[in-house]
């Protein structure tokens, strides 16, 4: 017993370190999304204060102000779309960590379950052989250890202590200032803050995206050739195309749900989503919007493709946040596209391990044996590097570190 307990406290402590990064995260989430609505109040304040000013010297004042305000606002609520993708990326840890980790326990407990029945085992035929005096208490002592069946037993709790159903993972969506009418916003205003949140959630669907075709491809890689890798290799490839699959499912549902607000903020026709009935939208104890997406497990899965997420314009006025400067914004910048001032240091080396060909204008194609220079590594797998005097992204899991 004691050993089952020391190896449980690993497991359990793997749990509990995932529940922290996630209750971290979720604090974070909430303060960027605190400090986002009260700094597009006070810009919202300092607008109004410069329409009202008359004086020269009042309305520099002011202008100066609102200028401050833009800033803020701007920060704010690029800190707060960080902030939402990384609790989302930590539920997702959190989930997979938890199934993982039943699992590991269920093992365990089956283990002791079958110690403590071959120790029952000895124990009866040691009863057994001490005389007849005791024979009828052995006989009915083995009567019970006869019927035990530890999987029927494992499914009944199962059955009485696990999740009824199918599992429905709840992603919280991007709630914006602006999508709440509640507040009072004017509607050049309100409409360039929308188009701000979609070029924001729009350079990551387009990161992400790149990210699952790469994954997929190496799926298809060890359909084709299953030997290619050991199972864990196997496994934690297809729990990437998941993570990635549910992370674009909460951007393409948040962008969704902003266009939808940013059409009808312009009277146009509501874009449409597989996704939409899905969507859930409640207030919290401070009256703030709080939407969730509660989707199938193979709904979830199988992900959205033919979402058009260019959804809602992105031309409009360029009063607020400063400019809307091109389709990304400068923090937002595909980590893939190829920068002129980027260090071309070289961090590592590594060794083509199967043939990669490019899709993308960005990409480079590598082959097997090639030996690649790298430059830069992404934390979705997709590095940049130079070989044979071409530089761009290649995917990390085709290659090995020398």
């Amino acid at each position: 017993m004691e050993a089952h307990s020391k190896l449980r406290k690993p497991i359990e402590s793997t749990v509990d370190r995932s529940l922290k990064s996630l209750t971290d995260r979720r604090t974070d989430e909430y303060k960027a999304k605190k400090s986002a609505f009260s700094c597009a109040k006070d810009y919202e304040k300092a607008e109004d204060a410069e329409v009202k000013s008359g004086k020269d010297k009042e309305i520099k004042k002011n202008e100066k102000k609102c200028k401050q305000s833009r800033d803020h606002v701007k920060k704010a609520d690029k800190l707060y779309t960080e902030c939402c993708c990384k609790a989302e990326t930590a539920r997702q840890d959190w989930d997979h960590t938890v199934q993982k980790c039943s699992t590991s326990m269920q093992h365990l407990e089956e283990e002791r379950l079958h110690k403590m029945h071959d120790f029952l085992s000895k124990y009866n035929n040691q009863l057994s052989a001490i005389g007849p005096k005791i024979t009828q208490i052995c006989s009915r002592l083995n009567e019970s250890v006869i019927s035990v069946d530890i999987n029927s037993d494992l499914q009944a709790v199962v059955y009485q202590k696990g999740v009824k159903g199918p599992r429905h993972a709840e992603q919280i969506l991007v709630d914006c200032y602006a999508e709440d009418s509640q507040f009072p916003m004017k509607p050049d205003r309100r409409r360039a803050a929308l188009q701000n949140y979609l070029l924001y959630l729009h350079a990551n669907i387009e990161k992400d995206k790149k990210g699952r075709e790469g994954a997929q491809k190496l799926v298809d890689v060890y359909k084709t050739r299953p030997n290619f890798g050991d199972a864990e290799a196997q496994e934690e490839i297809l729990l990437n195309l998941e993570k990635i699959t549910y992370m674009l499912n909460f951007l393409e549902a948040s962008h969704y749900k902003i266009s939808a607000c940013l059409a009808k903020q312009d009277k146009m026709s509501s874009p449409t989503h597989k996704f939409a009935q899905y969507i859930h939208t409640t207030r919290d104890k401070q009256n703030h919007l709080v939407s969730t997406l509660k989707l199938p497990v193979n709904l979830a899965l199988e992900g959205s493709s033919e979402y058009s997420y260019s959804a809602g314009s992105y031309s409009g006025s360029n009063e607020v946040y400063s400019e809307v400067e091109e389709r990304r914004d400068d923090s937002f910048d595909d980590e893939f596209e190829d920068d002129e001032d980027e260090s071309t240091t070289v961090i590592s080396r590594c060794k083509v391990l199967y043939d990669y060909t490019a899709s993308r204008s960005d990409e480079i194609s590598i082959r097997a044996g090639q030996i690649i220079n790298v430059y830069s590594k992404q934390a979705d797998g997709w590095w940049k590097g130079e070989v044979e005097k071409k530089v761009g992204i290649f995917p990390s899991t085709y290659i090995e570190e020398l």
